[in-house]
């Protein structure tokens, strides 16, 4: 990426911002001979900081500055380069993320929505997923009482509430969206949803804080002492936060693999490529980096990561694929759509230091055995990173 009229050549290894001369200015965006385009121009404004975005996707090369689109290419036999997807693991005990919004009009239509694997555990109680806390507060949580489960949201403005609930037949894994749109709240699982609250407003138990715009996952908020009150245990991993009611009937969810994109509604997105840190980098444009509380990096899809890992290796898994489990002993028998690795077997192999770390990534592993194994002597203490196993 070159600025046109500036002698400044930027790469994808370039991470820190750059300086230009107030005004206007315009990009010239090229790839070796696959591409090569100009942007619309951007203003820059003395003491203001503009954030531009290249994007290499599927199909196309796109620009974005403060959420608009200044440039786009499309593209035919072009390679995308390998992005390692991470998610984030929340331990239940005390991990969050919370993600400022500062001065972003969260007053009419909103959607909030994210990928998860939920560990739900069986107290009764509530679980917390999700909390905008500002003048007009979204929560949305999973509710168990009785053995029966279901995620619930509500809307708060004032002493005034909305609310909705759909039942949780099996486990909460996929996509789950939060949305208002002007007159009632709606949740969707895996793009199915039904709205099973009045619509009708109703006054609410707890009025809205509004001290501050902050979107807080994985917790109600920085108050967590009710003692029903849960931190969100599992993983999280594509966030995005819109000023507009994306969802109003059933839809084809995303896939853990897909990655959600920016539009002129986008108001915040997590990729979660970062990997490592205590920062969340916001790729919509709009500067609403969030921070990470305790939560740790671990690949994406790494239950399937290890699942074949270990079977390569001679050994088998147990996998749950919805409420039915499965014994699987080659990668050709792994089920195609989502799944949570529960047991893993391994029969006299060495076993390393790296091993163990590969091991620790799957949040839902409960089982694992290492039948006649042979330690390395830094790999023994590693055992300790294997907090989810039950069973060893």
């Amino acid at each position: 990426v070159r600025v046109r009229g500036e002698d400044i050549v930027l790469t994808t290894a370039d991470k820190e911002p750059i300086k230009l001369k107030a005004g206007e200015h315009t990009l010239i965006v090229a790839r070796g001979d696959d591409f090569t385009f100009e942007t619309k121009q951007f203003i820059l404004k003395k003491g203001e900081t503009t954030t531009v975005k290249v994007e290499l996707l599927p199909g196309k090369v796109q620009v974005v500055s403060d959420s608009r689109v200044i440039g786009e290419e499309r593209l035919a036999n072009v390679s995308l380069p390998h992005i390692e997807n991470f998610a984030l693991s929340l331990d239940g005990e005390d991990d969050y993320l919370r993600i400022p919004l500062g001065d972003a009009d969260v007053s009419g239509p909103l959607t909030i929505e994210f990928m998860v694997d939920a560990d739900l555990r069986l107290e009764e109680g509530f679980t917390w997923l999700a909390a905008l806390d500002a003048n007009e507060r979204i929560e949305l949580d999973v509710h168990q009482e009785q053995g029966r489960r279901a995620i619930e949201s509500f809307r708060r403005h004032g002493e005034t509430a909305w609310h909705d609930f759909l039942p949780l037949e099996e486990e909460l894994r996929g996509h789950v969206a939060v949305v208002w749109d002007g007159k009632q709240v709606k949740i969707f699982v895996n793009g199915k949803g039904t709205v099973h609250g009045d619509g009708e407003p109703h006054k609410a138990h707890n009025a809205s804080k509004g001290e501050e715009t902050a979107l807080f996952l994985g917790a109600r908020g920085i108050d967590m002492s009710n003692k029903f009150d849960r931190y969100l245990h599992g993983k999280m991993d594509e966030v995005r936060i819109s000023s507009v009611a994306r969802y109003e009937k059933e839809f084809v969810p995303p896939e853990f693999k897909d990655r959600f994109t920016p539009d002129e509604h986008t108001l915040a997105l997590y990729h979660f490529d970062e990997g490592s840190g205590d920062a969340l980098h916001d790729s919509s444009g709009n500067g609403h980096h969030g921070k990470i509380v305790g939560a740790k990096w671990v690949k994406a899809d790494a239950d399937r990561e290890v699942a074949e890992w270990v079977l390569s290796r001679g050994g088998w898994v147990e996998v749950n694929v919805g409420d039915k489990r499965l014994g699987v002993e080659k990668v050709a028998e792994l089920p195609n759509g989502p799944f949570t690795l529960h047991g893993a077997w391994l029969e006299s192999q060495r076993i390393t230091r790296a091993d163990l770390e590969h091991l620790a990534q799957p949040s839902g592993l409960k089982s694992l055995r290492l039948t006649r194994a042979r330690f390395d002597d830094d790999a023994v203490p590693e055992l300790a990173r294997l907090t989810n196993v039950e069973n060893l």
